[in-house]
């Protein structure tokens, strides 16, 4: 092949196909005549490939994931059919139904089933199916799905009888993490961000104290939050970015200049960098500026960790201070 020439890329071969991905929306369409809907699932995004009766299983950078999950890899390798590609998640549920995304880290101690949960077919009886609409994959897939054996299932679908109100009380109830909006008609497209699909999450939000930052744009690349505990001490709970802009950047970083300290105000510092992805370790609070835990902010996250810490946080706003108005 000549330097400068892209190689075609493959078609109607089974392989790894570059997930879609939906774009975060504050609140879905209503009108259920347009738009299919699905609970969103927290959990692993996955590919599954089928060629020729060899199994593969991937993560969304196309890692593979067979010795991973053996029995989701065994699954997919006894399916009737030869060739075929899934999309789905790979899901730990509780009881209730709800994914718990802390179990599916913690796959080899936990007790909770794993599942993977498909909810596209991309490639079928020896052909692409991205250029058709959505709701024709979803009869292929539903086609697939009545092979699937455990720890295989279909994704649970809201009916178009089923209102979005409905559908986001039925979400809440369950404390699944949101809803996914696709658009019927809709094609796929590998690896990109779509607005033919929407996602919306339904965030829990609290007041967090701040007690620190690490120095970035506007003087604020990173919050460091907590919260106090029944002993009275703060305890870190995250390193906040989400959420953060140019505005609300500098707004903090005025805010909090009189609340400079030299001392830590977390009782739970240093971490060790084997605890999580984004641990402060004692090189990274040589980075920090501490502040006096007195500026509080309106932080929303989607779940907390065993160990106190948030998932999916965003900065909302800063909140008055004591005897603030």
């Amino acid at each position: 092949m000549q330097k400068g020439i892209r190689e075609k890329p493959l078609r109607n071969v089974p392989r790894f196909i570059a997930p879609m991905k939906p774009t975060m929306v504050t609140k879905l369409p209503d009108d259920r005549a347009q738009w299919l809907l699905e609970p969103k699932l927290d959990g692993y995004r996955v590919v599954a490939v089928k060629s020729e009766g060899r199994t593969n299983i991937y993560s969304m950078d196309a890692k593979l994931y067979n010795k991973e999950f053996p029995a989701i890899y065994d699954a997919v390798s006894a399916l009737f059919v030869k060739d075929v590609v899934l999309d789905g998640e790979i899901v730990a549920v509780e009881p209730t139904g709800r994914p718990n995304f802390n179990a599916l880290q913690n796959r080899r101690s936990t007790k909770l089933p794993i599942y993977y949960v498909a909810f596209d077919c991309l490639y079928f009886k020896g052909r692409d199916l991205l250029d058709k609409p959505i709701e024709e994959r979803k009869k292929y897939l539903a086609d697939i799905a009545s092979g699937f054996v455990t720890p295989l299932q279909p994704i649970f679908e809201f009916g178009s009888d089923v209102d979005l109100a409905t559908a986001t009380s039925v979400v809440h109830q369950t404390k699944i993490e949101g809803l996914v909006a696709k658009r019927l008609g809709s094609h796929y497209y590998p690896g990109d961000e779509s607005d033919l699909w929407l996602k919306q999450r339904f965030n829990q939000e609290d007041e967090f104290f701040i007690g620190g930052y690490i120095p970035g744009r506007k003087g604020i690349g990173e919050l460091l939050i907590g919260e106090y505990h029944e002993d009275g001490k703060l305890y870190h709970v995250k390193r906040l970015i989400a959420g953060l802009n140019q505005f609300n950047r500098s707004e903090i970083f005025k805010a909090v200049q009189d609340l400079k300290t030299k001392r830590v105000p977390f009782v739970n510092l240093p971490e060790k960098k084997s605890q999580h992805q984004h641990a402060m370790t004692e090189e990274v609070m040589a980075q920090a500026v501490w502040l006096k835990p007195e500026q509080s902010a309106e932080i929303e996250f989607v779940e907390r960790t065993p160990h106190g810490r948030l998932r999916h946080a965003s900065f909302r706003r800063l909140l008055p201070r004591s005897g603030e108005k």
